[in-house]
């Protein structure tokens, strides 16, 4: 199945024309004016049309964690299919339920409008790849989609992530497959990554000030203790991958290896919600199950035999096609090449196209939405 693009196109267009987002609280509330606390700001190296795409990807990545999280005096169902695929059984999970519920909480301030009591820092994003990681992944290891900065609010987006498709083109085409509506992975979008969605997910996770991860120390006199550090990326322990890397490990992304690091007992109990992709990969279930009354089951893990699954390279590595470079992180250390400090000065400045826009821009914008509705016609 492939990703839809002119879907993307047309929701530049549409939402250049009537400067109207999302309504992230709930649609059809007839809030269809407001800007959120959050802007994107940068935009080095992106086309017009590229910076739509982006812009679409992180209200979409919005309506995923608006699914996926629950206000802090409400619990979320430790019991949950969702919850034990994606960050384990609810005991084993104990230690860790306030980080990955404070997370999600964390992640979907990003929905909040301007005026809102609480907010995130803004997002520098950009398109130039200035670390020069986006071609960087090995052969049949899959591309970078997009990679986050330092931990910082700046993310580079790469090429692939523009061949993604729309989330709602996406689950509309998914769910009207048999076959494929019971796959998590085909679901990925820009948001989660699939859909650029999913990729928009993965890398808020990253962010300091969003995605918290436990470190475990180990005491001279045997005990341990738990700290908290910026979110890096998970791996499947016991496994190394074919491909020489300096750490030689197997990542995990897509649904296979997010559920993979939650249930396997080789795995720490705090590898899942460590994990920017098992957050993803929840919030797109729940995006799911609230939405359309669906849960995607597969794939499906045979614990059986822990043994068994730890020797099965190919189903290790059955994702196909790859969201993401599978045997490297996607968080790189800031230097020289970016300003790495918390406050990013842009070459760019606040783009957001909720801002009431002039007739000209809106005429423009409305010619290449009706030019792309011909082509497709």
């Amino acid at each position: 199945m492939k990703p839809r693009i002119l879907p993307h196109l047309l929701s530049y267009g549409v939402t250049t024309i009537f400067a109207e987002p999302l309504a992230l609280y709930s649609p059809g509330n007839g809030q269809t004016n407001f800007v959120l606390a959050a802007a994107l700001t940068g935009s080095e190296g992106c086309s017009a049309l590229q910076k739509g795409s982006i812009q679409s990807g992180f209200y979409e990545m919005n309506d995923l964690f608006t699914a996926a999280s629950v206000m802090s005096a409400v619990r979320l169902d430790w019991d949950s299919d969702s919850i034990t695929d994606y960050f384990g059984q609810a005991q084993r999970l104990q230690p860790f339920k306030d980080m990955v519920q404070q997370n999600l909480l964390h992640a979907h301030v990003y929905s909040y409008i301007h005026g809102a009591e609480a907010s995130n820092p803004d997002i520098h994003v950009r398109c130039d790849d200035p670390y020069k990681v986006c071609g960087s992944c090995s052969v049949g290891q899959g591309e970078y989609l997009a990679y986050n900065i330092g931990n910082e609010p700046h993310i580079n987006f790469c090429p692939s992530y523009f061949r993604l498709g729309e989330l709602s083109a996406i689950v509309n085409e998914v769910t009207g497959n048999k076959t494929l509506k019971e796959d998590m992975d085909a679901y990925y979008n820009r948001g989660t990554f699939l859909s650029s969605t999913t990729a928009w997910a993965r890398q808020v996770m990253h962010i300091s000030v969003v995605g918290t991860a436990a470190l475990e120390s180990k005491n001279l006199n045997g005990s341990s203790s738990i700290s908290h550090i910026p979110m890096g990326n998970s791996f499947l322990a016991g496994v190394k991958s074919s491909v020489p890397q300096p750490n030689n490990l197997r990542y995990a992304y897509g649904a296979l290896r997010a559920k993979w690091i939650a249930a396997l007992s080789l795995q720490e109990p705090y590898d899942a919600p460590n994990n920017p992709e098992n957050y993803a990969m929840y919030a797109q279930a729940r995006y799911l199950e609230k939405t359309r009354n669906i849960y995607p089951r597969n794939p499906v893990l045979d614990l059986t035999s822990q043994s068994a699954l730890l020797a099965d390279e190919k189903l290790q590595d059955s994702a196909n096609p790859k969201y993401g470079c599978f045997n490297r992180p996607d968080v790189v250390t800031a230097d020289g090449r970016t300003n790495g400090t918390t406050v990013m000065k842009s070459a760019g400045s606040r783009f957001d196209l909720t801002s009431p826009h002039k007739s000209g821009e809106a005429f423009f914008a409305l010619f290449w939405a009706l030019a792309l509705i011909s082509m497709a016609c």
